[in-house]
């Protein structure tokens, strides 16, 4: 079975952001990672300003349950997709 192409890969802010189902969840993910220190002030007040005016939608389309599975794994073959 060929390697997984995710493993050790560290989701960036726009990964969580494709999960959120609306502009409110959005913000919360970004309050999130700022207390965490996963993001700085200045790109938290960047997306968030952003949120507020276009949507979380002008930042990424939103992926839904199994889309990194459908993207890549294929189970016909049994392995990954690179």
């Amino acid at each position: 079975m060929s390697k997984d192409p995710l493993r050790g890969y560290e989701p960036r802010v726009e990964d969580y952001l494709a999960r959120c189902e609306t502009d409110e969840e959005a913000l919360e993910v970004i309050r999130y990672l700022l207390r965490r220190g996963e993001l700085d002030e200045e790109r938290a007040r960047d997306l968030e300003s952003k949120i507020k005016r276009e949507g979380v939608r002008s930042i990424v389309e939103r992926r839904e349950f199994g889309y990194y599975l459908e993207r890549y794994y294929d189970p016909d073959n049994r392995e990954y997709r690179g």
